[in-house]
């Protein structure tokens, strides 16, 4: 009976510690942006997800030309940029790509979609 009590003290205990780290935000809720360039026909969605060390970047991108590369660039609101990845062309219009900023998300002024030195679309709050 003892030792049965000292073990669901253990427990609970672990339970208070272990809970609020297992449910810890890293950041702020993820926000989602949204643009269309009328020129390229590109089509963006951008979910954003703060983080403690930037931003988790989620794009998908729709009507790319094919067989290109792209670059994702980040800019802050003072005027900084980063590149947020790099990837091919061909994949498929619901397929959620990945890249990072150390930019936190409050930071961020747009995201561009480039290829070949042209912005495909720029993707803004």
């Amino acid at each position: 009976m003892l030792v049965g009590a000292a073990v669901l003290a253990v427990l609970v205990a672990l339970g208070v510690v272990l809970v609020p780290r297992l449910t810890r935000d890293d950041g702020p809720a993820a926000v989602t942006w949204h643009a269309a360039d009328a020129t390229s026909g590109v089509v963006a969605t951008a979910d954003l997800v703060g983080k403690s060390w930037g931003t988790e970047l989620w794009m998908t991108i729709e009507n790319m030309p094919k067989g290109m590369r792209c670059k994702l660039i980040v800019h802050d609101r003072s005027g900084r940029t980063e590149i947020g990845g790099w990837w091919g062309t061909d994949h498929a219009p619901d397929e959620r790509i990945p890249g990072s900023t150390s930019f936190p998300v409050g930071e961020i002024e747009r995201l561009d979609v480039v290829v070949d030195m042209t912005v495909l679309v720029s993707v803004r709050p």
